[in-house]
Order: C-alpha cells, then sequence, then structure tokens
C-alpha cells in the first residue's frame, strides 16, 4: 500500500510502502524498490512493515511498484500515479 498518488513527474517525492514480509532489518543490499522500470533513491526500511524510498523521475499512470527483498519480488495490484501534464496557452 503506498501513501502518495499522483506525484510530480520530477520526482524527489519521499513514499512510504507499507506491508509485510519485507524480511530482516538489515542488509540493505539485498532490498530494492521500483515504480515501473526506474529504480526508487534513497531506499529505507523504517520497520519491518514499513519502507521509504525518495521517487525517480517518470511518467504515466499506473506504473508497477515493486519491492525485491532477496530476489524475491512482491505481488500487488496497485499503480503509481505520476502528474498528467498541465497545459497553459496565451
Amino acid at each position: 500500500m503506498y501513501d502518495l498518488q499522483n506525484a510530480d513527474t520530477n520526482g524527489n517525492t519521499v513514499l512510504n510502502i507499507t506491508g509485510n514480509n519485507f524480511g530482516l532489518m538489515s542488509p540493505l543490499s539485498s532490498l530494492n524498490i521500483t515504480i515501473g522500470s526506474r529504480p526508487c533513491l534513497q531506499v529505507a526500511m523504517l520497520s519491518l512493515e514499513l519502507l521509504q524510498c525518495v521517487t525517480p523521475s517518470g511518467a504515466g499512470v499506473n506504473q508497477a511498484v515493486n519491492v525485491i527483498v532477496a530476489s524475491q519480488i512482491s505481488v500487488n495490484s496497485l499503480g503509481y500515479n505520476y502528474s498528467a501534464p498541465i497545459v497553459s496557452c496565451e
């Protein structure tokens, strides 16, 4: 479960992910989070049920968020959405 939808396409937004079976608190080298095909930055395990990362830049809707722990990939049906373009004409 993610706590944020429609994030800025520039990325750099803190994303909290809740769930379970994230593994042990260490080593973090076996923990990765991706949005679409792009890796999140500054991945942190705040507890056994709470992860946090900084979103990469991107675009589109329903981007798969995958948590990868020791080569096991999460199964989820939720999509992450980047904000739609804003257009103005003068």
